[in-house]
């Protein structure tokens, strides 16, 4: 993993109490794709994860970790990592375990701003389900679930919470629930992203940081 963008300038979110700014927070995400990610897949979930972070009130803006660094200024900035196969293809019937669909990391206690999301659990849990759809919509189906797992995870990192809701940030999902027309953040999960108890800070992470409770997946 690259760690020169931890560079980059960050302006910290209002704190407890605090008010919201007048300009739309924007939130740098830079991505890393083990394998390549299809445009179907990855733009259905930027506009989904789109979608669910306007209400809270967050702007996202998405750059390649391989991309040449640049200097910017951003209310936050997140790497994202995805694991595993991130499309629609090669889907098969099969049953699944329980098992995390994606982590955010700790350092100290500290909540970094780094995340994974693992694709081939994600396929497995709504793969039977995927199925029930036509061909083409299959693709966009999966990149809407992935945004809903991603979604999460950000919500551990700009609320500086590693608290569960009843919403997006609920501990565990469903097929139905990741593949659903519409799965948002309730009112006091969009309260604490715009509150954060924490106001942010650009450490630098330690090497070897540990993994957060992952976002669980259930039948």
């Amino acid at each position: 993993m690259k760690l020169p963008i931890l560079a980059l300038v960050l302006s910290a979110l209002p704190a407890l109490g605090g008010s919201l700014p007048t300009t739309t927070p924007q939130i740098t995400i830079y991505t890393s794709y083990q394998h390549d990610l299809s445009d179907v897949v990855e733009k259905s979930m930027q506009a989904e994860l789109a979608s669910i972070m306007e209400p809270v009130g967050f702007e996202l803006e998405w750059r390649s970790l391989e991309a040449p660094n640049e200097s910017r200024v951003a209310s936050e900035i997140v790497v994202l990592t995805f694991r595993g196969k991130c499309d629609a293809q090669g889907l098969t019937l099969a049953s699944h375990e329980n098992a995390g669909l994606g982590w955010t990391h700790l350092s100290d206690g500290e909540i970094l701003p780094f995340a994974e999301v693992d694709c081939d659990r994600v396929r497995m849990l709504v793969q039977n389900d995927l199925f029930r759809l036509p061909p083409m919509e299959r693709a966009k189906a999966l990149g809407r679930a992935m945004a809903r797992v991603t979604a999460h995870e950000l919500y551990h990192i700009l609320a500086h919470t590693m608290r569960h809701g009843s919403g997006l940030s609920k501990p565990a999902y469903s097929p139905q629930e990741l593949l659903a027309d519409e799965f948002l953040f309730d009112q006091r999960e969009t309260k604490a992203l715009r509150r954060p108890a924490k106001t942010a800070s650009p450490k630098k992470p330690a090497i070897g940081s540990e993994s957060a409770s992952p976002v669980m997946s259930y039948q």
